[in-house]
């Protein structure tokens, strides 16, 4: 779990659904790719990768 996750997490704010793009710079989540993050303006978007096994979701940078 990422640290915008576990942040999410205690603050009550829940993914709706499962992100398929990632900002790499501030974390935000989106269902469809952008030219640029609406949250924070950068042109850094990565696809995520599903881990098979545990069903996690894991962004750019993380290890499931």
């Amino acid at each position: 779990m990422g640290l915008v996750e576990r942040i999410r997490g205690l603050f009550g704010g829940d993914d709706e659904g499962e992100a398929n793009y990632r900002c790499i710079r501030c974390g935000e989540g989106y269902e469809r790719n952008h030219q640029s993050c609406p949250a924070c303006g950068s042109e850094f978007l990565a696809a995520t990768e599903s881990d098979e096994d545990s069903g996690e979701t894991s962004g750019p940078g993380e290890l499931p």
